[in-house]
Parts: structure tokens; sequence; C-alpha cells
């Protein structure tokens, strides 16, 4: 008769994990700051724009680096991708090529894609200084889209780049100027292929080199002309705002919103305060000390001028 073998039991703190499959799923670990809420967004804004890991464009601007990490979200970027990619260029944003095509390479509708150079009809890897004084020579881009038969081609060749008054401008078009033939054909392309995903958004290179888009008309600038026996009518004299003391009162909290702060004290009364002055009145939450402040008023909303602790 045999004896039945006991089934082993397994002490966690001694025996090793190797080889054994886990009896219950993992919870991954998430990376990275999302802001669910417009007051998330406008902290981790001031944050960002106080670093010195950001472009400098960003820095000290909070409200444009809210915009590019919306833009972000939109376009399907996480907020520290956004402000690497995204560019402000004559007041419109646009993502670097590289970003562009990580975008297009991340959407389920991209297949394929294929970049390259043509000389005299036949496909080079990259240029030479006489290939790029030839009109004919250009950077070819094609997208292949999921579900779509025929492949998107287009091309931008020196031809073009003169016309445009591209050829030997300032920066990027003398230092490298194979390489923004192919971001514009990049460009082109992209637009094309993939307007749903893209959703309007160009290139920083092409915004860069447009100082105005060829297709925005501006409104025309209509002038008031008066007649010299006319009387220009002097600006009103606005009166000095009044300053008036609340207090003392007790601080209950600080609520931040879009582009500021709003200092929550005793009995209700709300004031306005900036990023410095709500840092200070956050200390005294819950605290026995009350505070005694000079606001104005403005429209109907209490704006800090100074503030003082009273025992």
């Amino acid at each position: 008769m045999t004896t039945p073998k006991e089934t082993p039991v397994l002490d966690p703190e001694t025996t090793s994990t190797q080889g054994l499959q886990p009896t219950r799923a993992q919870t991954p670990a998430r990376l990275g700051i999302a802001p669910t809420s417009v007051e998330e967004g406008w902290r981790l804004a001031q944050m960002m724009a106080k670093s010195e890991l950001v472009p400098k464009g960003f820095r000290g601007r909070p409200e444009d680096v809210i915009v590019a990490i919306q833009m972000g979200v939109e376009i399907g970027l996480a907020p520290m991708q956004a402000l690497q990619s995204i560019a402000v260029i004559n007041g419109r944003p646009g993502v670097w090529g590289d970003g562009l095509l990580a975008l297009i390479m991340a959407s389920s509708v991209y297949a394929d894609h294929d970049e390259y150079y043509e000389v005299n009809n036949e496909r080079r890897d990259r240029l030479t200084a006489e290939d790029l004084k030839q009109d004919t020579t250009c950077a070819v881009c094609t997208f292949v889209r999921r579900g779509k038969a025929t492949p998107l081609t287009r091309r931008f060749s020196v031809a073009q780049a003169k016309k445009a008054g591209l050829v030997g401008k300032a920066g990027p078009w003398v230092e490298y100027p194979d390489r923004m033939l192919s971001m514009r054909a990049r460009s082109f392309a992209a637009r094309d292929c993939f307007p749903d995903v893209l959703r309007g958004v160009r290139t920083a290179e092409e915004l860069r080199d447009n100082p105005l888009d060829e297709d925005v008309t501006l409104p025309p600038v209509v002038r008031e002309v008066k007649r010299v026996s006319e009387t220009i009518p002097a600006p009103p004299v606005q009166a000095a705002a009044t300053t008036t003391a609340l207090g003392p009162l007790s601080v209950q909290r600080i609520v931040a919103y879009l582009g500021g702060y709003t200092a929550v004290l005793g009995d209700g009364l709300e004031v306005d305060v900036d990023e410095a002055d709500a840092q200070e009145l956050e200390k005294f939450i819950g605290s026995t000390h009350r505070v005694r402040l000079a606001c104005t008023r403005v429209a109907d909303r209490w704006q800090l001028v100074s503030f003082a602790i009273e025992d």
C-alpha cells in the first residue's frame, strides 16, 4: 500500500521563485504625470516652466506649456514628449519632423513608408554638393496606409525650394539643405495621407520657413482718418484704485485655477492672489493665526495688495 505524497507547502521567505509562474497578474507601474483637470495641468505647467530640462522657448511661459500639453493630449503625445516635439513658431504650434513621423507610425492606420532622394531619376540615399546644384534633384517620401491599396508619394525639388526662396536662406537651409528637402517631402506626404491623424498639424520646419501661411487671409486694416479741424478727445483719466482693509481672517484653503490662485478665507471670503502670496498664505491653513489683508476691488473680485499676520 503506497502512501500518497503530501503536497509541499512553499515558504515565500525561503523558496526561490525562479521557474515558477505567477499566480496573479501584477499591476504594471505607471510612469509619468498625466494631468486630469485644468487645475492639475496648470500646476504641472508652472513646474515645467521653471525647469532647465524643457526647451528654452517654454521656460518662464506656463501658458505656452499648458497649450503644448493640451495639443499633445489631442494628437497622442505625453506631456514631456509634447514639450520636446512641439514648437510654437509664428504664433502657431507645430511638430518637429521626427515627432510628426512618430505620431504617424504609432497610428493603427500606418502600414509602411519609404524616404529617399532622386538625382536624374536615379534613387540615392544621400546628396552631394553637385547634386544640390541641379533643379531636378528632389527628396521623395512615400506612405502606405493600411486598408488603402495605392501608396501616396510626394516630392520636393531644388527648383521648388528656389521658387519658395529657401535655397541660401540662413539657418538649416544652408547647413543641411538635403535634410530640409526631406522634411518638406515628408510634411506634404504626411498631411495628404494622414489628415485624420495629424488634424491640421504641420511640421515646425515648414512653419519656420513660412512667416504667414499661404492659406491665411488677413482682414484689411481699417484706419479712421480725422479732419485737422476735429478735436481728438483726451483719454479718460482712470481713478486710482482704492485699498480696503479686510480681516483679521483665518485661511481656509488655496484654490488654483487657470492663470492664478484664489485664497478662501474665513466667512467664505475669496481673494485673488499671485503664486508667491498663495505659497505664503498656504502655510497658515489650519493654524490659529489670522491675517489682515489690504485688497482692491476689480470688477466683482477682491485682489490682494498685501497682507500681515495677526496672532
